[in-house]
């Protein structure tokens, strides 16, 4: 049974004091970090102040080797304070093996150690002799933590006593992780609490709230939601993470820890031999997960001691199997960095070499090589300069800092290359920009002059991005400027540069809230049926805002549409690289009133740019998604996502992101976090569609003039509102398959949209909302006669 800490107080409290009857141990169990120690001092204290005597101690306190140390750590003291009456009423037979074990006692009696298994258990008398008779001087509480790394002795002796309890008033608190526990003892254990000799406490993991609690009030839902699933509602990991600001995943450069983390960590692999130790470290220098293979050319051991080794981490509990042999992984990513810090420089240098040629021999991309090329490349090392190069190109669009940082090592190692080329600086540019730090894109960015040798397709994305930095920055005179001096350098028959260009006028127009130019939304309607899908995508999504603002309602209903059914079949790269279209998309959704929708995109965006790291873009959806909460009643989201928005902004050093973001959490929070009206008179001022012509504005409470049924069921295609209109007629999906002349897998399909965009779970909610709205029926006339 798991237990919370309060429960588990509680109940250890009526044990003590006798009301559920005596029980002379109690186990607790629970993973490293998961609050053992805290709640074994909570028990103490409990104890205490109900006038037990309590004994502490834990198995890693003496030095390796010492027998019985874990007792010893608890009792030594205790046995000082009571040396006289003690050596006093010692049987003579125990007296020489005490005093060997017990420093206390060591001038008072005879000083004997055990030299073979019949004296060990004389030891083990002698020993549960002294406990019972500390217990005469009052309750005992003997608690003892780490119990799996316990020396054999200790371990024996724990096994003596749950066989064997003490005389008098004593009860036994053992503090282990199951799995790393010598396996008799877990037999022993398992079998004392099923015979009602032993309570076990199983430590459960802090329930969603209790975990929400530790962690900062300004992470978002979708990060709370991942460190919550990743870390399983352990709170010592949960507080660790947060305190160093780190984002827990595996994969990449482990994180650095500070000495106090490093050496608690460190404490997991102290019972590692040399050759295993050597595989814990070269497994720290892999991506998470790694596999065997791998590990062995970089520990440069055959793969059978390999294997072995990976045994033995597995017995420790410090890597783990994830379901596949071939997929090895740390148990938490603290473990893999403490093994990763701990190796000498001399040595990850070779690491790092041995890891980037056994991964180019067997191809894997140069987004994972050039981790390890980064740190072994010289001066004039070609080959490693076009890894590098192809590496900051891959991961672009999923890690842009660390893009960034490749390529400025490529400017530092390149020597007879062509050097920092007007490509290299606007791909370093759009890297900056994407990570999040706009004063240096932009700076970048700005060093960039056009040359007649120049190819225009270069200049016009740098002109283009450069605008985008200017955007976010407030400087909107230099961005219209960009785009103006862009739209010079076009060809008619470079379709991707005049869509890139157009679009990003019509973004910067939306943005700033001046009237879009129609020549800029006549050009990407022309084009848009010729585009990849990515693209058209993240074109529908700014066009359904831009005919929003030109008051053309149904056209905005179409492009929006248009857009989600895109971005739905998009690969998650596909959406990364059109981002900003989901804010967009969000943007039109909220002008015709489908708030549910559009803050699910919000939240896809926000989720996508973090997992992304693509700071840049997270500002603007968080904060976007705040608004959108405080009209769904979410004060409590609106509250998160506003000091969210305020976080981001502030570290993409854009003063006028971090104003907007600001003002916004004041707004929210000096309206009770949304729930006074009034707080939409300042939201007004923040959101998406702040200057669309007053005459064609939306009403900022759809209910007042439209049934609730009608305005969710607006939110449909014409086909999905088919789809939905004949499910109210009771017609199964193979009926309407026939009916429609669709695959049954269509209908499914399209079902599965028509619940996701009403947020519905059933076929019955379907049809109750298209009875409540007798409009649709007339939209959908001769569909289910």
């Amino acid at each position: 049974m798991l237990h919370s800490r309060a429960d588990a107080l509680t109940e250890f409290d009526w044990l003590l004091r006798g009301d559920v009857g005596r029980v002379p141990v109690v186990e607790v169990r629970g993973d490293r970090w998961s609050g053992k120690t805290a709640l074994l001092a909570d028990m103490a204290r409990t104890a205490g102040a109900i006038g037990w005597r309590v004994a502490v101690g834990s198995a890693t306190s003496p030095p390796p080797g010492v027998p019985f140390g874990a007792f010893v750590d608890a009792l030594n003291t205790l046995v000082g304070r009571h040396r006289d009456d003690l050596v006093a009423g010692c049987p003579t037979e125990h007296a020489r093996w005490l005093g060997g074990v017990f420093p206390a006692l060591a001038t008072a009696l005879p000083s004997t150690r055990p030299t073979d298994p019949a004296e060990l258990y004389h030891v083990f008398h002698a020993i549960r002799g002294l406990v019972g008779a500390l217990a005469a001087f009052g309750d005992l509480l003997l608690v003892l933590d780490d119990v799996h790394w316990a020396d054999e002795a200790s371990v024996q002796l724990i096994s003596h006593l749950l066989r064997h309890p003490p005389d008098g008033q004593v009860v036994l608190v053992l503090a282990h992780r199951a799995r790393q526990t010598d396996q008799a003892l877990r037999g022993l254990l398992d079998a004392a609490v099923t015979t009602g000799m032993a309570r076990r406490v199983e430590l459960a993991p802090l329930a969603e709230q209790e975990a929400s609690a530790l962690l900062p009030s300004d992470l978002s839902r979708a990060r709370c939601t991942d460190l919550l699933r990743k870390f399983g509602g352990n709170p010592g990991l949960l507080r660790v993470f947060t305190s160093l600001g780190i984002d827990g995943q595996s994969a990449g450069e482990p994180a650095v820890l500070p000495a106090d983390v490093l050496a608690e960590c460190l404490r997991d692999f102290h019972a590692l031999s040399e050759p295993v130790w050597l595989v814990a470290r070269s497994a720290a220098v892999l991506d998470d997960p790694f596999d065997p293979e791998l590990l062995a050319r970089v520990a440069e051991l055959d793969a059978t001691r390999v294997l072995t080794a990976i045994d033995e981490l597995i017995a420790e509990d410090l890597i783990s199997t994830r379901g596949s042999s071939r997929r090895l992984s740390f148990a938490n990513p603290l473990l893999r960095a403490a093994a990763y810090q701990s190796a000498g420089p001399g040595w990850l240098l070779g690491a790092h070499a041995r890891a980037a040629q056994a991964l180019l021999d067997r191809g894997d991309r140069a987004g994972q090589v050039a981790r390890h090329v980064v740190r072994t490349a010289t001066i004039g090392d070609n080959h490693s300069v076009r890894l590098l190069l192809d590496g900051a190109e891959q991961c672009l669009w999923d890690h842009p800092a660390q893009s960034a940082s490749w390529l400025r090592t490529v400017i530092e190692l390149e020597t007879d290359g062509p050097g920092t080329t007007p490509e290299r600086k606007l791909m370093l540019g759009k890297a900056l920009a994407l990570a999040g730090r706009l004063p240096e894109a932009g700076y970048l960015l700005g060093e960039l002059v056009p040359t007649e040798q120049q190819d225009p397709t270069v200049w016009i994305e740098a002109l283009c991005w450069r605008a985008w930095v200017w955007r976010l920055t407030g400087r909107i005179e230099d961005a219209a400027r960009d785009l103006a001096a862009a739209l010079r350098l076009l060809s008619p028959g470079e379709v991707p540069d005049v869509v890139q260009v157009h679009r990003a006028r019509l973004a910067l127009a939306l943005d700033t809230g001046t009237r879009p130019d129609e020549a800029d939304e006549s050009v990407l309607r022309r084009h848009v049926a010729a585009m990849p899908a990515a693209t058209a995508a993240g074109v529908f999504a700014v066009l359904s805002v831009a005919t929003f603002r030109f008051g053309d309602r149904e056209q905005t209903r179409r492009h929006a549409e248009a857009a989600a059914e895109l971005y739905e079949e998009l690969a998650d790269d596909e959406v990364a690289q059109q981002l900003d279209g989901l804010y967009w998309l969000a943007g039109a959704e909220t002008g015709l009133g489908w708030p549910g929708p559009a803050a699910a995109h919000y939240e896809h965006g926000l989720r996508t740019a973090e997992r992304r790291r693509l700071g840049g873009l997270v500002p603007q959806f968080a904060t976007a998604l705040a608004v959108t909460q405080v009209r769904l009643g979410d004060p409590d989201g609106a509250i998160r996502h506003a000091a969210c928005g305020r976080t981001a902004a502030a570290a993409t050093g854009s003063a006028a992101l971090l104003a907007r973001a600001v003002a916004l959490e004041a707004a929210i929070a000096g309206a009770d976090g949304g729930r006074d009206v009034e707080v939409f008179d300042h939201l007004d001022n923040l959101d998406i569609l702040e200057a669309e012509p007053e005459p064609t504005r939306l009403a900022r409470e759809p209910e007042s003039q439209r049934d609730e049924a009608s305005i969710r069921l607006d939110g449909l295609s014409e086909r999905e509102l088919e789809v939905a209109v004949l499910v109210s007629d009771g017609r199964t999906n193979q009926q309407i398959a026939r009916r429609l002349e669709l695959s049954h897998k269509t209908v499914e399909t399209y079902l599965g949209r028509i619940f996701k965009k009403l947020f519905v779970s059933s076929r019955a909610e379907v049809a109750a909302l298209v009875g409540l709205a007798g409009q649709v029926a007339r939209r959908s006339r001769g569909v289910a006669g």
